[in-house]
């Protein structure tokens, strides 16, 4: 299991530091909650609780110097959600279907004035804010996943930052399935159910 830090501690600690980490990654959860993309902070009271918690600990982290970072996992899992849900609420439809996609872009204005809103803020989400970094995918991330305790998106972004130097194995995230992974990576946490496990098994930080 990986080492917690809970992320309220951060916020009502502002001088605490990430024990010798350098930089901290963050998961596609992180990002929409940051960016909330589709104002569903106003709505939603997961986002509207979550999004002011993300946006006060990456600015926290930033000022004391560390780096933030992501993977080309997490670029490709985000730009999924901006087109699902770019078509679903445009539409006012619950299912994606991608061929009517490609059509409204290529044949309706109004859409496709959304949608590079949305291509503008995800060039400068991923150049500016969360910088992707430079990782070449192995084929044996294959053969070490199993498909019962992570999804592959987040079995990939491990592979990534289990590539780099010890003091960059940091991944702030809101799932719940990564803590239960092995590995010299710290998991700074969003959620409640995984810092009280940590804290019950002697792993928060």
């Amino acid at each position: 299991m990986l080492k917690v830090i809970d992320a309220n501690s951060i916020i009502s600690n502002t001088k605490k530091k990430l024990p010798n980490r350098v930089a901290f990654c963050v998961d596609t959860n992180i990002v929409i909650y940051f960016k909330d993309p589709f104002g569903e902070s106003l709505k939603l009271e997961r986002m509207k609780r979550l999004n002011p918690i993300v946006e006060r600990v990456i600015s926290i982290l930033s000022s004391q110097g560390i780096t933030r970072y992501t993977t080309h996992s997490v670029v490709l899992e985000y730009f999924n959600h901006i087109r699902f849900n770019q078509y679903r609420k445009f539409f006012g439809v619950e299912a994606f279907n991608f061929i009517e996609y490609k059509k409204a872009r290529k044949e309706n204005p109004e859409f496709l004035e959304a949608w590079q809103r949305q291509l503008l803020i995800f060039n400068k989400l991923f150049k500016k804010t969360f910088k992707v970094i430079d990782s070449k995918i192995e084929l044996d991330c294959l053969d070490t996943f199993d498909g019962t305790k992570l999804d592959y998106g987040d079995h990939l972004i491990l592979q990534e930052i289990y590539k780099l130097p010890a003091d960059q194995r940091c991944l702030m995230s809101d799932d719940k399935d990564l803590y239960y992974t092995e590995g010299d990576c710290i998991l700074i946490s969003t959620n409640q159910t995984t810092v009280k496990q940590a804290a019950s098994d002697g792993n928060l930080l």
